[in-house]
């Protein structure tokens, strides 16, 4: 009998030992390989005018560069809403209809979509009239004809349906 009980000692002992090799071999784990930090782009924090008065920011989905405008022409209101519109200042001589100056307009820098136009229909809008709201304003404006400026005014209805700015004020760019 112990002939028996030493071969199956010897068996039950490789078996233990088998056993915890295998266990400590599932332990040890390779140490995971690091993994790339995902990329956080940061966009400065500036804004463009758009042309219709509306402000975009930088954007770090499409490589920081600016969301893009909408280019929809505002809508006049029950109560005007005030706006900066960019553009180029111009003159045409002779512009005066019912005691208002149309003389003076806005060239925007990108051309705009009249969504209410009186056809019903989207209207590429690539200026509108000027109606200062003093003639000093008038005055600083003639001045800067053919350049560059932010106008600081509302759109409002004009001469037949048409839509006008009633600025207020303006900068050169």
């Amino acid at each position: 009998m112990n002939k028996m009980l030493i071969p199956s000692l010897v068996v039950i002992i490789v078996i233990i030992v088998i056993s915890r090799l295998t266990q400590k071999a599932q332990l040890i784990v390779p140490p995971a390989q690091p993994t790339a930090a995902p990329t956080l782009t940061a966009c400065t924090e500036e804004a463009k005018l758009c042309a219709n008065g509306d402000y975009v920011s930088r954007n770090s989905s499409i490589n920081c560069q600016f969301n893009p405008c909408t280019n929809l022409l505002p809508q006049p209101q029950t109560t005007p809403q005030v706006l900066e519109l960019s553009g180029t200042l111009r003159y045409s001589k002779g512009a005066v209809y019912d005691g208002v100056d149309y003389s003076l307009s806005l060239e925007f820098d990108e051309q705009l979509v009249d969504k209410t136009h009186a056809s019903g229909e989207d209207m590429p809008v690539i200026s509108l009239p000027i109606v200062p709201s003093t003639k000093a304003l008038r005055k600083e404006l003639m001045e800067k004809v053919d350049q560059p400026v932010i106008l600081t005014g509302a759109i409002t209805w004009g001469l037949a349906e048409s839509k006008q700015i009633s600025a207020s004020g303006f900068r050169q760019i």
